[in-house]
């Protein structure tokens, strides 16, 4: 079983956002994720509401690289703080999350 670890992301409100994460075994080394698919999402802290899902866009499969991104548009209607995890499906159809956090929304000033 893994554990996810606990990574908090703040995201601009009102930009876009985009950031880059790599998996890596416990080891250090980089995963293969060739085969592998990855969902992530941001939810109010209750579950009750889901307030965004991630764009999810390969950087390297073989290294374990991608980008997490939202568009100007979904952060500008985001208000609320939530709580995020990204979730990894395995070839054979295993899940697991791997990371979990906060999502916390900062306000910009400059528009």
């Amino acid at each position: 079983m893994i554990y996810p670890a606990y990574y908090e992301v703040v995201i601009p409100n009102q930009a876009t956002f985009s950031q880059d994460f790599q998996l890596k075994t416990s080891a250090g080394v980089p995963l293969d994720l060739t085969g592998h698919t990855i969902r992530a999402s941001i939810w109010t802290e209750d579950k009750r509401v889901l307030l965004a899902d991630f764009t999810v866009t390969w950087i390297n499969r073989t290294i374990g690289k991608f980008n997490l991104g939202l568009s100007e548009e979904k952060t500008t209607t985001m208000t609320k703080n939530g709580m995020w995890d990204l979730l990894v499906t395995y070839p054979d159809l295993t899940e697991n999350y791997w990371l979990r956090g906060p999502a916390i929304m900062a306000k910009g000033y400059t528009k």
